[in-house]
């Protein structure tokens, strides 16, 4: 014999979630009629009607309406008026008095009511004002081709057109066509040594760059020493382990945490770390962050910046150059003492190499470098 499934236990069950689907319901009609109530700042006026114009039989009272009037007494409400069932009349009252009216009525005018004979749009009438529109567009229509207006009309027009083309013209040919937005990161800077026309590109269409590898291993990296100079006591690498498991595994920290711990920084107390800096650099304001800020000995300042890639050589080692160049003015201006009392290096992990540019340009230079890359 062929199974088939228990229909009773169905039934039971159809008949349950009906239940609960009214009481989902009643909640979030509850939930609606909570923060009806309690958007009233004086007054809270609550009615119900028992008959509507589609009804044949009268409409139960509401059971917020009916809570009301049951704690009225208890909470100070006043029940101004209440209709019990049986004072109900037996047919609607809304069917005994058909509404009339004078049909068909102006369209622009709205409908007359057939007992008072006024209108019953508030809205003043449009017929007026149309018909007056409607006359000047014949009388436009009318006019020969070589009237003084449509002559007029027909030299803005190319007037407007030349206005247009000139424009385009002009920005054909205004060298980049572009400006530098207000505000600019140091790596903007970086870029415009290395590549003036693809910031060119970027800032005349800006793309989003999706964040690579090594982007995303630098600031895992940062995070780390972060924490690391935030501890009061050297974290082991079994700390790490557990501190940091899936970083590690995501991004391979294990190598620079590695030579990190070897190098001249992990013995020392930095100043500050993860400053983050902001200064004008002729018609920009320049943005980012030092990684971290040391103190020596004669009371100069040391900023290091964190590389995980390699150190590069040649031309980009003069563009990622400007990049210091750009923390140091920033960082001479907040303390208030001369460039020459503020140096900077970089300290690259995946060689272990620390490189500190020969000499970092002053504020001029920097200035000169936006306005030849843009020019």
């Amino acid at each position: 014999a062929t199974d088939y499934p228990d229909q009773k236990g169905w039934v039971e069950s159809e008949k349950a979630f009906a239940e609960d689907a009214t009481d989902h319901a009643e909640r979030e009609e509850r939930r609606l009629a909570y923060v009806a109530f309690t958007r009233a700042k004086d007054l809270l006026v609550a009615t119900g009607a028992a008959w509507s114009a589609s009804r044949a039989r009268p409409l139960e009272p509401s059971p917020f309406l009916t809570e009301l009037r049951d704690t009225s007494g208890e909470h100070g409400f006043e029940v101004i008026a209440w209709v019990e069932d049986g004072e109900l009349p037996d047919e609607n009252p809304l069917h005994a008095e058909p509404e009339a009216a004078i049909w068909p009525y102006d369209p622009l005018e709205g409908p007359l009511d057939a007992v008072t004979g006024r209108r019953r749009s508030l809205a003043p009438g449009r017929r007026g004002p149309l018909e007056r529109a409607a006359s000047q567009v014949l009388a436009a229509l009318h006019e020969p081709d070589g009237s003084p207006r449509s002559s007029s009309l027909r030299a803005k027009g190319w007037a407007r057109e030349a206005e247009l083309l000139l424009a385009e013209r002009e920005r054909s040919t205004d060298g980049s066509g572009v400006r530098l937005p207000e505000h600019v990161s140091a790596s903007t800077l970086v870029a415009l040594g290395e590549d003036a026309q693809g910031v060119v590109r970027q800032l005349r269409r800006p793309v989003p760059r999706r964040p690579g590898m090594s982007a995303r291993r630098g600031t895992a990296f940062h995070a780390w020493v972060e924490e690391y100079f935030a501890q009061s006591a050297m974290l082991d690498l079994d700390g790490l382990d557990h501190a940091d498991e899936f970083v590690d595994e995501a991004y391979d920290l294990r190598s620079f945490v590695d030579v990190f711990k070897s190098s001249e920084w992990a013995h020392r107390s930095p100043a500050f770390i993860e400053v983050p800096i902001e200064t004008r650099v002729g018609p920009v304001v320049v943005r980012g962050r030092i990684d971290a800020v040391f103190r020596d000995a004669d009371g100069t300042w040391d900023l290091i910046d964190w590389k995980t890639g390699r150190a590069p050589s040649g031309r980009e080692a003069q563009a990622r150059a400007v990049q210091l160049a750009v923390y140091r003015l920033a960082w001479s201006r907040l303390q208030g003492v001369p460039l020459d009392q503020v140096t900077g290096a970089f300290f690259y992990l995946a060689d272990g190499r620390v490189v500190r540019p020969e000499r970092l340009a002053g504020e001029e230079e920097l200035e000169r470098l936006i306005a030849s890359a843009l020019a």
